[in-house]
């Protein structure tokens, strides 16, 4: 038994650098140190001396160098059809674990509405840039601490805390507006200032963290009693068909019901739009940043939010 381990220890030591390995094959493949190089993203002079190190801990000539011009030596040729057959093995390795991890996917809990009205539409981006990455979408609970799954990722609005859960702000705008039907405007007749919301039917989102009608009458100092008539509604998209049918006045983020506003559907009772000291995060437990999927989704939304601008709320 001590004589295989040391065996398998010797053959060890002797083992060429393998980045050395890598950039002799490149050479070969591309026939030019240069173009080696350029593939590889380094020096022409890393190559040289990676393939000279190569050269030294061989004790044999690999190439013959004739200025820029590299012809392999019967040994080089030797020596690389004996490592090409490994290296694409490693290669072959390393691509059969990297898609077994991703074949397991990665969960996303978000809210349906911003899923449907924000994240759906910009989802074949993502696929084309990460064709071999599943997305989940699941229930929005959150599971923070050591019962978190690391393949998963949450986006919340909110101020938090999250515990257990790494949160990173996302750049979105969070503007909401105060939206009915055409028709029951003609009802009621125009709202010439908020205290005419007072008597009026209202739609209360219920599903969130927050009331967002309950912030809205404390923030304008406005008294809250009205809200104990409203209809309340756990989902803003069966909300926004509530206030396009009819039923009543909705504060709702602007992102959520700019097709309704486009098509006249919906309009805005006033005409301003409302922000709150509150903004989207991502959400992953800690420790996540290992995993590739969760890094490449995570930095794919930064840049989808930086790009967007758009106004949305949870």
């Amino acid at each position: 038994m001590y004589a295989f381990f040391s065996c398998k220890i010797d053959l060890m030591e002797r083992l060429p650098s393998l980045k050395a390995v890598h950039y002799f094959d490149a050479a070969v493949r591309y026939k030019s140190l240069t173009a080696a190089a350029e593939a590889l993203h380094v020096t022409q002079s890393a190559v040289s001396r990676m393939v000279q190190t190569l050269e030294d801990d061989l004790q044999l000539l690999l190439f013959h160098r004739q200025g820029r011009v590299i012809t392999l030596t019967p040994e080089g040729q030797a020596y690389h059809r004996e490592i090409s057959p490994a290296l694409e093995r490693i290669a072959r390795a390393g691509q059969k674990i990297r898609g077994k991890a991703e074949e397991q996917g990665l969960n996303v809990g978000m809210n349906p509405a911003f899923a449907a009205r924000w994240l759906v539409p910009r989802l074949p981006d993502f696929q084309k840039q990460h064709p071999n990455i599943r997305l989940n979408f699941i229930s929005n609970h959150l599971d923070g601490g050591e019962r978190a799954d690391p393949a998963t990722v949450w986006v919340r609005y909110g101020t938090g805390p999250w515990p257990g859960l790494v949160a990173t702000p996302l750049p979105l705008q969070a503007s909401l507006a105060v939206v009915c039907a055409p028709s029951l405007l003609k009802q009621h007749g125009p709202l010439e200032k908020l205290e005419d919301l007072l008597d009026k039917p209202l739609l209360a989102y219920t599903g969130g963290a927050h009331d967002l009608w309950q912030d809205f009458f404390e923030h304008f100092q406005l008294p809250t009693e009205p809200l104990d008539r409203s209809r309340r509604f756990q989902q803003l998209l069966t909300l926004a068909e509530a206030a396009v049918s009819g039923l009543g006045y909705a504060l709702v983020p602007e992102f959520l019901v700019a097709p309704e506003l486009e098509s006249c559907r919906l309009i805005k009772a006033l005409p301003q739009s409302y922000e709150f000291d509150r903004r989207h995060y991502m959400l992953h437990p800690q420790g996540a940043e290992r995993d590739k999927k969760v890094m490449l989704f995570k930095r794919w939304l930064l840049a989808q939010a930086r790009k967007a601008r758009a106004p949305v709320s949870d």
